[in-house]
């Protein structure tokens, strides 16, 4: 088995990244696989939104307790039953095995670098080499992040808040790029914008073409939960890149007043 994580903030694409490389061969997306297998998290979510309805469904269109791929292992993500961390992804690790075997890619996008450290620290324990994780590291152009935050707060964002944003997202992408850059896995840097651009050709490096043969490739089905509602309802047709913030004055004025920012800009984009 091949497990891909896709590392990167939110609103920066990495559930359409997610999406799209499990479109390849033998590939299959399950979503933000360590908020689902969090405790905390997952009440949080369930006080959030209840236990109806489309905030409870796997992208198969079950819910998580029919759906069959979540519900044998219903132990693994159940608040209520008080596992370790360490016992919960045993267990998921462990089905994900039994179901799929060596030849399939799974597409984990929890975007979180902790939960990847866990994961990769933890391998041996999940019968899983360290050297079968591979890594979508998603970007999003600062200033193109800046305005999705300000979009999400009603379009209120005053220019201490967008460099606070713009420290953020400082900040994660440079503790993930330092870590890949060190960590010795497989990795590749996912430019938001150059995948808007050219969908087809950005989509082909997202994952090799299964060593099956195309006729003899598994139809799969994704097991998407707590990711974008869009996607899990299918009702996402297109990538539509949104280029307002080109004409918000505020953002390009709090760009051109964080220089590190740029730099370290230009630097992923040239990943």
């Amino acid at each position: 088995m091949k497990y891909v994580y896709v590392l990167g903030l939110e609103h920066s694409g990495t559930t359409l990244v997610s999406s799209l490389a499990a479109a390849g061969d033998n590939a299959v997306a399950l979503g933000e696989v360590s908020h689902f297998l969090s405790p905390d998290t997952l009440r949080a979510y369930q006080q959030r939104w209840g236990d109806r309805g489309e905030a409870i469904k796997c992208s198969c269109g079950e819910t998580w307790w029919t759906c069959d791929f979540w519900s044998p292992i219903e132990a693994a993500w159940d608040p209520q039953r008080g596992l370790s961390r360490l016992e919960r992804y045993r267990i998921y690790f462990r089905h994900l095995g039994d179901r799929y075997g060596e030849d399939v890619t799974v597409i984990d996008s929890s975007k979180s670098l902790e939960d990847l450290q866990f994961i990769v620290d933890n391998a041996a324990q999940f019968n899983l080499a360290v050297s079968d994780i591979s890594v979508l590291m998603v970007v999003k152009d600062p200033r193109s992040f800046a305005f999705s935050i300000k979009r999400k707060n009603a379009g209120k964002l005053s220019v201490p808040g967008i460099l606070r944003t713009f420290n953020w997202w400082y900040s994660v992408n440079a503790r993930n790029l330092a870590f890949l850059q060190d960590a010795g896995l497989s990795w590749r840097c996912i430019q938001y914008e150059k995948l808007c651009l050219n969908q087809r050709e950005e989509q082909e490096k997202l994952i090799p073409r299964s060593a099956v043969a195309g006729a003899a490739a598994k139809p799969l089905r994704n097991h998407i939960v707590l990711s974008n509602k869009d996607f899990l309802q299918g009702k996402n047709k297109g990538i539509r890149y949104d280029y307002s913030w080109f004409g918000d004055r505020a953002i390009q004025l709090a760009y051109l007043m964080y220089p590190k920012i740029g730099r370290l800009n230009e630097k992923l984009y040239r990943q």
